[in-house]
């Protein structure tokens, strides 16, 4: 009985953690995806055999998908940023006509 409470509780965990991360970060893609797959199989490479070339691998996975992951962010970040300073050009516009 206790064992299926604490799966139940485990998997609606799961499942609250996958859906704030998805909503947390709109630019993610497949792509990212992707670049997660390859760093987490690097890791789990170099935990089951700690050598230094699992432990470069990696850190160079990890190195690649902080890159990716920050241009994607300043991208997103960059097309917000232009839909906002367009709306506000508007709406300024829009004053100065009515005031004229």
């Amino acid at each position: 009985m206790e064992h299926n409470q604490t799966r139940n509780t485990l998997s609606r965990w799961k499942n609250n953690r996958k859906r704030k991360n998805t909503t947390k970060n709109s630019f993610c893609d497949d792509e990212c995806k992707i670049i997660i797959e390859y760093k987490e199989r690097a890791y789990n490479k170099m935990i089951n055999r700690n050598t230094r070339q699992n432990e470069q691998e990696y850190k160079s996975e990890r190195k690649e998908a902080i890159k990716i992951f920050r241009q994607k962010e300043e991208y997103c970040i960059n097309q917000i940023w232009s839909k906002w300073k367009l709306l506000i050009l508007l709406t300024v516009k829009q004053r100065n006509f009515i005031k004229k």
